[in-house]
């Protein structure tokens, strides 16, 4: 039965493309797992410190100075792991 309503949809509400290019673009820059990741937005503390999920984690140098009471956003992964970011650039932490 689905597949009857299928076709009899297609039919009646299907158009050829315009074109036949590809219309799909490159991926260029984009990172898919950056992309796909749960993404939560921290403020950079005095001493370099961010807070998420009860716990504390130092920033690695070099940081910026500039980062203190800047936002970095951390990123979960589908893998389980965690990444720190500030602006394009990934953060070391602790």
């Amino acid at each position: 039965m689905l597949v009857g309503l299928l076709r009899d949809h297609n039919e009646r509400f299907g158009r050829a493309a315009k074109e036949e290019s590809d219309g799909h673009r490159e991926l260029g820059d984009f990172d898919p797992e950056s992309i796909l990741s749960i993404q939560t937005e921290r403020v950079v503390g005095n001493d370099y410190t961010i807070r998420f999920r009860r716990r504390v984690y130092q920033l690695l140098p070099p940081v910026d100075p500039g980062d203190r009471g800047g936002k970095v956003v951390i990123e979960e992964r589908l893998d389980g792991s965690m990444w720190i970011r500030y602006g394009k650039h990934y953060i070391s932490y602790r």
